[in-house]
C-alpha cells in the first residue's frame, strides 16, 4: 500500500515511471532530452513535462543543458524508489493502473469547461 500511495502522489503518468526507472538504472549516467526520447520510444512532448514532475518532487536532478539523472532529495525517497521498482517487476499492470487511477488536474479542468452550468 505505501509503494501504491508514493506512486499515485509522486508519479502522475506510466511515461514518468518508466523515465524514473531509467534513470535509477544508471544513477552516474546525465540522460540529454534527445537520448531520453529516444530510449522511450517517445517524444519531447512527453518527456519534458515527466522531467519537470519529477524534479519538483525531488526524484531527480539536472538542467536540459547538462543532462538529467536520478537524484533523490532524500535516503527515503531513494528507498521508495528502490521499492517502486521491485514491484514494477512483479506487479508492472497493477503499479500503472494505480498510477493511472489518480485524476489528471489539466483534464478535469477541460472537462469541467464544458459543463453545463445552472
Amino acid at each position: 500500500d505505501d509503494v501504491f500511495s508514493f506512486a499515485r502522489n509522486k508519479i502522475r503518468s506510466a511515461w514518468a515511471l518508466e523515465l524514473l526507472l531509467l534513470l535509477r538504472q544508471d544513477r552516474a549516467r546525465s540522460w540529454n532530452v534527445a537520448d531520453l526520447v529516444r530510449e522511450l520510444r517517445s517524444s519531447e512532448a512527453v518527456i519534458v513535462p515527466c522531467l519537470d514532475t519529477l524534479k519538483s518532487e525531488g526524484l531527480v536532478g539536472g538542467v536540459a543543458e547538462e543532462g538529467f539523472r536520478y537524484q533523490p532529495a532524500s535516503e527515503d525517497l531513494d528507498a521508495a524508489c528502490g521499492e517502486l521498482a521491485k514491484l514494477y517487476a512483479s506487479r508492472p499492470m497493477a503499479l500503472a493502473k494505480a498510477i493511472m487511477k489518480v485524476p489528471n488536474e489539466k483534464l478535469s479542468i477541460f472537462s469541467n469547461a464544458f459543463k453545463l452550468k445552472d
